[in-house]
């Protein structure tokens, strides 16, 4: 059949378009199409900042790992068991060159994560662990000469280039021309966090340059007449310091060896224009340098001593100030060598240390002058005397929790006296800041008793199967353990709040009277010290029983021998057997196979008779009595400290114990203890059956710490947790 015109214009027309219902499901379909590749970019899209922030927090976290891992590896005190009172390198059989500097861990409240602080010294020559010694760096102002040349009167001629005299922190790093920047091997580093960010602030341990094969002197002194003091600090009037420098270096020609201010320069007369020499006692604000301030305690501060890296000998017989002891150290009150970690004695909110931003704001001062408002610096004709204006913040230490209380701003984490018209502190803001954005650093201390990370002075103890029974095992940092209750932020004000482990010295204490550190781990406990006789001036050595105050079981005198597996009675010091005094009646003592003795000093007397045990008590009094003995009112000690009621100590120490191998009886007079361990000795005069001892290391030193950091990522709004395990004993 023929289709018509008509029909086929008819057939046109109903194909030239869709139908409603066709349209509507085309609509629909591509709305659908267009929500699912909205979907699918948008995925696409939150993973790809997922992976970003998981990236970002992947590279802050290597970050951390490797300058907290890279510290450590370079720490300077390399075995760290803590030094007892008097220790002496030469009889000590712990090497003193491997613990230099110091470890300084302070927990606060355990429960919180907020007021952990960990302080120690670095060396970069430290290569055990890792070959990098890239010097440690930070910065330094050139100074200006004050003192005029006494040969040629108060106008004399002032060299001030680093050609003309070299001893200069500017030149530190090696290069004679000015840079502002110092260098040095070794440093204090503390790490601690402070609103949301964790700081680590470096001071570095003054290195001077090496000079023709000889080293110039920690303290720069005066070019002209060589005064002992630092040249760089000015008493005046108010009994205040200040030092001067050159803020413009280039502006001087610092090829000319020779070069030289020829201007007249008295207290208040212009520095010269073109040099811009500034007047300032805000010496944290230039100089990244561990200082001390002089003197160390009472009146404030004229002058200040740069802390260098000779410093970080503990020996005996330093006559120079040690970092062990902590009145030297960053962080420190120097006249109660008690560290500064909260604003006040009130509020105590955490601060761990002053941040960058608070010691270069002009009314720090400190360690160069006291603390106090004052106008700012002087430049030019402005008389250095005006720049110690205005009163004192406290004291003017800012070191003293009591003394000097502050206030933290808790909007923006800075000290609310040094937060000056910008609100962040000085010039020098973030410049300490590790990591920001972190919720919580930790910092916990192997317990080898225990097996597990704890905290200084905790309470926690642990079950261990010993001898076929289920013992309760105390660690070694409980609080029971503690020997020095009275060291800490809090001090003897609050003993139960200081959660504190530090590595000492062996100087420690006022004068004739050292005292201990809070901890030192041992595999057997000698009798000890009670806190109270430290509290009362009697410092070490009057102890509170014959074994430990506070065993690993619980009977107090047997303790768990974790290398041997075994359980040992602690004898405490050795007791004599006595047939010399009564033959008739004579008194033994006898000692059976494990049983476990410290030595006795092998001088004595006792009422003009050779023996030990006056009182045949079986007891050595270690006392306290005007005799150095509760009832053995003469015995003397090889070693007395002068000055004092106490005796001295065994010349080991107790880093060496002795073991009974072969069971007897003491003999009346000591044997000849060795000091080192691995020997053996046989008492000889005695009466028949006569004890034979092996020494052994007592030594347990710490042998890692692990430091923990949440972190938040805002980008992906996750928390992330960062353990670190650091080693801390690799040497011997």
């Amino acid at each position: 059949m023929a289709i018509t015109t008509k029909s086929k214009q008819r057939i046109r027309h109903a194909a030239s378009g869709f139908t409603l219902v066709e349209m509507l499901v085309s609509v629909t379909l591509v709305l659908l199409m267009m929500t699912l590749f909205t979907s699918i970019f948008e995925m696409a899209t939150n993973s790809v900042n997922v992976q970003q922030g998981i990236a970002k927090n992947d590279q802050r976290a290597r970050a951390l790992t490797t300058t907290l891992s890279e510290d450590f590896a370079k720490r300077s005190f390399r075995y760290a068991l803590p030094y007892y009172p008097t220790e002496s390198s030469a009889t000590s059989p712990t090497v003193f060159g491997n613990r230099a500097g110091y470890i300084y861990i302070s927990t606060n409240n355990p429960d919180s994560w907020q007021d952990d602080i960990l302080q120690f010294t670095i060396d970069i020559s430290q290569t055990q662990e890792s070959g990098d010694t890239t010097p440690v760096f930070g910065s330094a102002k050139l100074l200006y000469d004050l003192a005029a040349d006494p040969g040629i009167g108060a106008g004399a001629p002032r060299r001030t280039t680093l050609r003309a005299n070299p001893n200069q922190p500017d030149a530190d790093d090696g290069d004679l021309k000015a840079n502002q920047v110092a260098s040095s091997k070794a440093a204090e580093v503390s790490i601690f966090i402070r609103d949301g960010g964790l700081y680590r602030r470096v001071m570095l341990l003054r290195e001077p340059l090496p000079v023709a094969g000889e080293e110039l002197a920690i303290q720069p002194v005066n070019i002209s007449n060589l005064i002992p003091t630092p040249y760089f600090v000015r008493a005046i009037a108010n009994g205040a310091g200040a030092f001067a420098y050159v803020a413009t270096p280039l502006a001087i020609n610092q090829t000319d060896g020779g070069n030289v201010n020829h201007f007249a320069l008295g207290a208040d007369d212009p520095a010269p224009r073109d040099w811009n020499v500034t007047a300032s006692n805000d010496f944290w604000r230039h100089f990244d340098f561990s200082a001390v301030p002089i003197p160390l305690a009472g009146a404030l501060p004229t002058s200040v001593n740069f802390v260098g890296i000779d410093a970080l000998d503990n020996s005996q017989t330093l006559p120079i100030a040690s970092l062990g002891i902590p009145r030297y150290r960053f962080g420190f009150n120097s006249a109660t060598g008690l560290s500064r970690e909260h604003d006040s004695a009130t509020s105590l909110l955490f601060i761990g240390r002053f941040l960058h931003a608070e010691t270069s704001h002009p009314y720090f001062n400190w360690p160069l002058a006291a603390s106090r408002v004052e106008p700012g610096e002087s430049v030019g004709s402005v008389s250095l005397a005006s720049i110690n204006a205005g009163g004192l913040l406290g004291n003017g230490n800012p070191m003293d929790l009591v003394g000097t209380p502050l206030n933290l701003d808790q909007s923006n984490g800075v000290i609310s006296q040094f937060q000056g018209a910008t609100g962040r502190g000085g010039n020098r803001r973030v410049e300490d800041l590790l990591l920001a954005n972190v919720h919580g650093f930790r910092v916990e201390i192997w317990d080898e008793r225990l097996q597990k990370y704890v905290t200084p002075a905790n309470n926690s103890t642990t079950q261990l199967l010993a001898g076929g029974a289920l013992r309760t095992v105390v660690g070694d940092f409980h609080v029971g353990r503690r020997l020095n209750a009275a060291y800490g932020p809090f001090g003897a004000a609050a003993p139960a709040a200081n959660h504190v482990f530090d590595t000492w010295n062996p100087t420690v204490g006022p004068i004739g009277a050292p005292v201990p550190p809070p901890f030192i781990p041992y595999r057997y406990y000698p009798p000890r010290q009670t806190d109270g006789a430290v509290a009362a001036g009697a410092g070490y050595g009057a102890p509170s029983g014959p074994g430990p105050s506070l065993g690993t079981f619980p009977n107090p005198y047997l303790e768990y021998d974790s290398e041997r597996l075994t359980t040992n009675e602690n004898k405490g010091f050795w007791v004599p057997s006595d047939h010399v005094t009564d033959p008739m009646n004579p008194v033994f003592h006898n000692y059976a196979v494990g049983d476990v003795v410290f030595a006795v000093p092998t001088v004595f007397v006792q009422n003009g008779v050779s023996g030990w045990d006056a009182d045949r008590n079986n007891v050595f009094e270690w006392g306290t009595g005007p005799g150095r003995g509760d009832q053995d009112s003469t015995i003397v000690f090889p070693l007395p400290i002068a000055g004092t009621a106490n005796p001295g100590f065994p010349p080991q120490g107790f880093q060496i114990a002795y073991r009974c191998i072969q069971a007897g009886r003491s003999a009346s007079l000591p044997p000849t203890w060795p000091r080192e361990p691995g020997q053996r000795v046989a008492e000889s005069n005695g009466v028949g059956g006569t004890a034979v001892w092996e020494s052994l290391d007592n030594r347990q030193p710490v042998r890692s710490l692990r430091v923990t950091v949440q972190f938040f990522e805002e980008k992906t709004e996750k928390l992330r947790q960062l353990s670190l395990v650091l080693p801390l004993t690799t040497d011997r």
